[in-house]
């Protein structure tokens, strides 16, 4: 370890100072007498429950700091006054819940006093725009899984945060940060059933968080009880269904199947039958079952002399894959809570509270696995080792299986449900010959993701106003990515399929061989003689071994110095050994195949001192923070970027041509954070928070060498002298509370981002030296407006709206390409508009959950049983422009015209039906969530079969005359006069006759209605 690590880590001890992931908040407040309204002092103020507690001072003034998430009863007493309780008092991170106390001279027959407290609907001391949402809240929108909560919220889409990435949002659950460092997306498939109020803040981010730039997840889990155990228990089915509104594929008129199996054309072939020419244009061109067997009679092989009839059995053989849905989807989720048996009481009443997970979502079609599975599972344990000392350990094992994207940016990932023929890799459907791999099973790697992770904290409360806490932390994430199962191809005697195996056994008695093709993955190529259906080769290239370990410690110091300020201070190390091992293997070598690996060890720390000073009109949170980021590595200033040295030739000489390793400096970058919140009124409040966020560069930008397997080449050159990537935000923003009830926010936004890193080529003069490296020229600026109204009180209806409008530019410093030959490089500079600023372009979208409550002991009752009570109805809806695209008819490009057009806005809206029963000892919600219940088509844009599928399409849209401005010569609508025929076609119109529409008619539309049967079982 570098002296300069260890330096920082020990002044920053010595100064007792912290990082502060700590997720509590803290109560505060004054005790009066009712009588006079002179303040008490001496008042002793507890949470019932708990050991946590303070005598107010001299002023009346008390407060409790380090006070977990939750709902609580808080005591005030005195010799003299009767007690008083505030019940139901909600804390949440890192805020201050104010409950005042009024205490009333004790008379006789004056007993206790019990009031709810008043909940703020307005939180007066939070500085930046954040949703805090209860277990309570959960439970009741039709979702079952801790993503879906956090995209509901304004400004979120997934875990992308304001128009930035899930690498750049931190993910933390218990304190424990949950972040990766393959390529910095958090694990995110936690446990529901634990959950007991999960934080989503999209700006204004305090000084305590660092090596993010976008956004924060903070997750609170519960405890277990100390003398009773609870059960938890979430599941969900819906029977396998489809999830298109089309034809399957495999079905006989779909486009991959009917030109070989309609009599009126499989024989004699596609042109020559009775199809018209709009028919022959949706759908694949074939010659015939007849030319074929014409063909293989007239070779010199006797074996292959196969009739018309056996070659379109051989064609039914090689398509047997049953494409229909045949799985259902499922989650169950539950967690167990409660004392340790036997030995809770030895151990400072040792608690445990523990889920697991297990779902499984099937893709839209089959791949080489039928979905993606997930399951994880937690445990954690409380004790409390004296009153003022708690320790809690905290272990995490799980497991991400599915088909992999085979991205060759330098990571695994798994295919999601939704983008299985959408963009599962970049363009997994669309122009992408999909029979290739949806009637095969070994088309695509498959992956294991294992994530490891093991944390312990220390929290010692050395007063009501000042504790500390120590955590400690081990990540790791292990994967594993390879082919299918290895197809067996052994010549089979009998055919599983009667009918086909009647057809096709004298041929395979002849010597025709025929074997289980296209199910296992072949490595060499094999491609079918019918309709050139790869079944080998180009197959499941993606290989992945890797290893990334990452351990963290952290210390944290808070102390409520006086009444105004609050004085947080910490540090944070880590160390993080990564051993990868990754690269596409391929039997028919493409020039892009190539395989990476490194093993490196980088450090990271930061120090950080944040005051919160707390008045009555206003409350600001300033602070400082400080980075560190070493990449432990040396690595080459390279002068001649063509040099010869990137030749796979002299790769034994690569280090001496290039001049040698040298040192890379750690960088330290100073962020400053601040926060200003000014209460208006009891209802009202503006606020302001302003910025700068630091984040370490991804590992394979730091690290990753990668070379062609064809010659050992250099592909891609990492650059460990990249800086820290850097976002300034600004937000202001407005909130008003109504009727006690309603709560608006108005907030806007401006994010500067400096410092990302985009792939720049250098070629040599003759070609032979051609690779990338990463330079951090690229920059981007988002600017946005939310506007959220929610209502999460009443007995009858609650809900939330919002509407998120954003628009984003970006760009580079210079050219992303640079060529050794001066007149190619300046031809290229001439005609290029890679350096051009991407032009802003607004994608607003919107959602809405409206639920409805009956009153528990609403209608008629029978036995103390109410039917119509306690019934809810959930929608969860959502709206979101079309995206954008260029098109100018589809034979040639415009200067200046770009994303001039847009598809039809998506649009969907789920609801969740329950209703609650008591039962012994706790409750029973049986449900049922319908996914879009008004079964609303939303277009998908990857249902082309190839560029002029998509041409022919746009073409015969009549557009709106805004979308066709700057082309008009090369429209294809137009009258005999050769006028422009303008409509209001928009891209994702379809059912018109004019229309020649997109070719795989299976897929126009997604996700149709479902149901999803749910029941929710709490002990």
């Amino acid at each position: 370890m570098r002296t300069s690590v260890l330096l920082l880590f020990v002044v920053a001890l010595l100064l007792g100072v912290a990082p502060a992931r700590a997720q509590t908040g803290k109560i505060a407040g004054t005790v009066t007498d009712a009588r006079t309204g002179q303040p008490l002092p001496g008042v002793n103020v507890v949470i019932e429950g708990t050991t946590q507690g303070t005598t107010t001072d001299v002023n009346g003034f008390y407060t409790i700091v380090n006070v977990r998430p939750g709902t609580y009863d808080v005591r005030a007493s005195f010799i003299g006054f009767t007690p008083v309780v505030r019940q139901d008092v909600q804390v949440n991170i890192d805020l201050t819940a104010e409950v005042n106390f009024e205490l009333q001279e004790e008379t006789v027959g004056l007993e206790e006093v019990v009031v709810s407290a008043e909940q703020e609907v307005v939180k007066r001391d939070l500085s930046a725009s954040r949703v805090d949402i209860t277990a309570d809240q959960i439970q009741n929108l039709p979702v079952t899984d801790v993503n879906r909560v956090v995209g509901l919220q304004a400004g979120v889409q997934g875990l992308n945060i304001r128009g930035s990435g899930a690498d750049q949002a931190a993910f933390i659950m218990d304190g424990f940060n949950l972040g990766t460092r393959r390529d910095n997306t958090p694990y995110t498939n936690i446990s529901y059933a634990g959950v007991e109020q999960i934080q989503i803040q999209s700006g204004g981010f305090t000084a305590k968080y660092g090596d993010m730039r976008s956004g924060i997840v903070n997750v609170v889990n519960q405890e277990g009880p100390r003398d009773r155990y609870t059960i938890n228990l979430t599941a969900s089915y819906s029977p396998a269904t489809e999830k298109y509104f089309g034809i399957s594929p495999s079905d006989p008129n779909s486009y991959w199947m009917r030109p070989y199996t309609d009599p009126d054309v499989a024989f004699v072939g596609t042109e020559n039958g009775t199809w018209d020419e709009m028919m022959q244009q949706q759908y694949p061109f074939f010659q015939g079952y007849n030319s074929l067997a014409a063909n293989l009679a007239s070779d010199e092989d006797p074996t292959n002399d196969l009739t018309p009839e056996q070659i379109q059995a051989l064609f039914l053989w090689e398509h047997r894959r049953d494409l229909t849905a045949q799985k259902p989807d499922y989650v169950i989720d539950g967690g167990l809570g409660g004392p340790v048996p036997l030995i809770s009481r030895y151990l400072g009443d040792l608690r445990f509270f523990t889920t697991y997970r297990q779902a499984e979502d099937q893709y839209i079609i089959p791949l080489p696995t039928d979905g993606r599975k997930e399951w994880n599972y937690n445990l954690k344990l409380t004790s409390n080792i004296t009153p003022a000392m708690k320790v809690v350990f905290n272990g995490m094992w799980a497991n991400s299986f599915g088909t992999s994207t085979e991205d060759r940016g330098g990571t695994t990932r798994i295919i999601g449900t939704e983008n299985t023929v959408q963009d599962g890799t970049g363009s997994t459907f669309r122009y992408n010959r999909p029979e290739d791999w949806m009637f095969g099973t070994g088309a695509r790697s498959i992956s294991d993701i294992d994530t490891k992770m093991y944390g312990v904290s220390f929290t010692h409360t050395l007063s009501p106003t000042t504790f500390y806490e120590v955590k400690l932390q081990r990540t790791q994430e292990n994967y594993f990515t390879r082919p299918p199962r290895t197809r067996d191809e052994t010549c089979l005697t009998q055919l599983s399929d009667p009918a086909l195996n009647s057809i096709l056994q004298p041929a395979i008695n002849n010597g025709f061989c025929i074997d289980e093709s296209p199910f296992g993955w072949k490595y060499e190529g094999a491609t079918s003689f019918i309709n050139n259906m790869r079944m080998g080769g180009h197959w499941a290239e993606f290989r992945d071994t890797s290893e990334v370990v990452q351990y963290q410690m952290r210390f944290d110091y808070t102390s409520q110095v006086n009444r105004t300020n609050l004085i947080q201070a910490g540090v944070e190390f880590s160390v993080t050994p990564q051993d990868i091992n990754f690269g596409f293997v391929d039997q028919l070598i493409n020039p892009d195949d190539i395989y990476s690996s490194w093993n490196e060890t980088e450090y990271y720390a930061a120090i950080y001192v944040q005051d919160k000073l707390e008045f009555q009109g206003m409350i600001a949170n300033l602070g400082l923070r400080l980075d560190y980021m070493d990449p432990n590595t040396e690595w080459y200033v390279i002068d001649d970027p063509y040099s010869d040295a990137f030749l796979g030739k002299n790769i034994d000489e690569f280090d001496e041509m290039l001049g040698g390793k040298k040192p890379v400096d750690p960088q330290i970058r100073l962020s400053p954070r601040l926060g200003v919140s000014f209460p208006v009124t009891a209802a009202s409040k503006l606020y302001f928070n302003y910025g700068h966020a630091y984040q370490r560069p991804k590992p394979q930008e730091l690290y990753r060498l990668s070379r062609a397997y064809t010659n050992d080449g250099v592909f891609h050159m990492p650059n460990p002298r990249n800086p820290m990537q850097l976002t300034i935000q600004y937000e202001a923003g407005y909130e008003q509370s109504f009727l006690d009830q309603f709560l608006v926010r108005i907030a806007g936004y401006y994010k500067d981002v400096r410092n990302q890193p985009r792939q720049v080529a250098y070629i040599s003069r003759d070609g032979l030296v051609n690779y990338t490296v990463p330079v951090a020229d690229s920059y981007a600026d988002t600017r946005g407006v939310e506007i959220s109204l929610f209502k999460n009180r009443g007995d009858w209806v609650r809900g939330f709206l919002n509407y998120s409008y954003m628009v984003d530019s970006g760009g580079a410093f210079g050219f992303p390409s640079f060529r050794e030959n001066r007149v190619e490089q300046r031809r290229y500079e001439e005609n290029t508009t890679d350096y051009y600023q991407n032009k802003p372009l607004p994608r607003p979208y919107a959602r809405f959950n409206l639920e409805f409550i009956s009153p528990v002991d609403f209608g008629p009752e029978a036995g103390g049983f109410h039917p119509f009570g306690d019934w809810r109805l959930s929608f969860l809806g959502e709206w979101k422009k079309g995206e954008y695209f260029t098109f100018t008819g589809g034979q040639t490009t415009v200067r200046g015209i770009e994303n001039n057009m847009y598809w039809k806005a998506y649009r969907n809206v789920d609801l969740r039906i329950s209703k609650n029963l008591d039962i012994p000892q706790g409750n029973l919600q049986l449900y049922a969530d319908i996914r879009n219940v008004f079964n609303i088509k939303n277009f998908n844009a990857s249902a082309f079969s190839d560029g002029q599928d998509f041409n022919s399409y746009i073409n015969s849209l009549r557009l709106p005359k805004e979308m066709v401005e700057g082309w008009e010569e090369f429209y294809a609508q137009q009258d005999e006069n050769g006028n422009p025929i303008y409509g209001n076609d928009i891209p994702g119109t379809l059912d018109k006759d004019y229309i020649n529409d997109p070719n795989y008619s299976s897929f126009w539309y997604l996700f149709p209605r479902r149901v999803f049967f749910g029941m929710r079982l709490s002990l």
